[in-house]
């Protein structure tokens, strides 16, 4: 259903929040499909996963949408959204 409110957008817009809320849910789901034991420590294997999961790759799309409403950097929740995608990052880069 996120896919086709991102491929449709609603025609009075969305807020930041409402695009960071369809972030989180889609990251949660795709953590659940790869089996993500430990959100603070993701492995190389999982990072590598996710990045390649639908649903993570959709929470991307959501959470630059919601950045690019509040302003270009993420706000509130965005934030904890891209402190997550910074640990999948470093899992899957070795940092």
């Amino acid at each position: 259903a996120l896919a086709l409110v991102m491929a449709n957008p609603p025609a009075d817009g969305m807020s930041a929040e409402t695009a960071y809320m369809s972030a989180m849910a889609l990251m949660s789901e795709a953590f659940a499909q790869v089996g993500v034991a430990d959100a603070g420590a993701i492995t190389p294997a999982e990072g590598t996963a996710l990045k390649a999961n639908a649903a993570y790759q959709l929470a991307l799309q959501y959470l630059a949408l919601g950045n690019t409403i509040s302003g270009g950097s993420p706000t509130g929740l965005g934030g904890t959204l891209q402190g997550m995608v910074d640990m999948v990052e470093a899992a899957v880069n070795g940092a």
